[in-house]
């Protein structure tokens, strides 16, 4: 589900897709700083993966992970950053130089031709956080607030009606962030997941299957960005 990492964030469904359909390019998003100037957000490049992937593990690894375990995890994480960058949107905060926080959310070009895992199909689906993830030292600081707005900025300027997410419903950080947001609980799913996209890998070395619940929040595009 969309990973909050800052122990709030959705965690990626793993993977949270079946089949491989190609996005026609998007044009790069702006690159934007917070009101202090002290957080720049813009998008992922590829001397940016190492440092999400690891950022991304910290935040979803399972608690009690050897640290070999922790690698094979980063690892994935890191392949599958590379294999979506510029297709689905993957921006960063930066602060003094430093990666501070991640967002990636699912286009609907992106989605399309897809199956997205654990999703009622009599819910509307548009744009999706699959995963938000901040630093341990900027978190509670505004990073996640500042990814997600701006998030919301592209998804409603692209003219789209709703944004969705799913998330862990013991994850409160994320709730109590995505609900501050305006994000609202619309459904519930059983889930059960996988911490790698290979079975044998899963099953052997990671733990294998676990069972979650998933809560599906969605946010409606307000009505004054609608009219605007």
């Amino acid at each position: 589900p969309p990973g909050n990492r800052t122990r709030g964030a959705p965690r990626p469904p793993p993977p949270a897709m079946s089949a491989t359909a190609s996005s026609p390019p998007r044009p790069p998003a702006p690159r934007r700083c917070d009101a202090a100037g002290a957080v720049e957000v813009r998008e992922m490049a590829e001397k940016d993966i190492p440092a999400v992937a690891a950022l991304l593990t910290d935040a979803f690894a399972a608690p009690g992970y050897s640290a070999l375990q922790r690698a094979i995890v980063r690892a994935e994480t890191a392949a599958g950053l590379a294999e979506r960058r510029g297709a689905s949107l993957l921006l960063v905060a930066e602060r003094e130089g430093a990666v501070v926080g991640s967002v990636e959310a699912f286009t609907p070009d992106f989605l399309s031709g897809k199956q997205l895992r654990f999703w009622s199909a009599s819910l509307p689906l548009e744009s999706y956080v699959s995963a938000l993830a901040t630093a341990p030292s900027a978190r509670r600081s505004g990073v996640g607030r500042t990814l997600m707005s701006r998030v919301e900025a592209i998804v409603w300027e692209a003219g789209e009606s709703v944004l969705s997410l799913q998330v862990d419903e013991l994850n409160g950080p994320a709730l109590q962030l995505y609900r501050g947001l305006g994000d609202e609980v619309v459904g519930r799913e059983r889930a059960s997941t996988t911490p790698s996209r290979y079975g044998l890998v899963s099953k052997l070395l990671l733990g294998g299957v676990r069972e979650r619940t998933l809560l599906v929040l969605q946010k409606p595009r307000p009505p004054a960005t609608a009219e605007a």
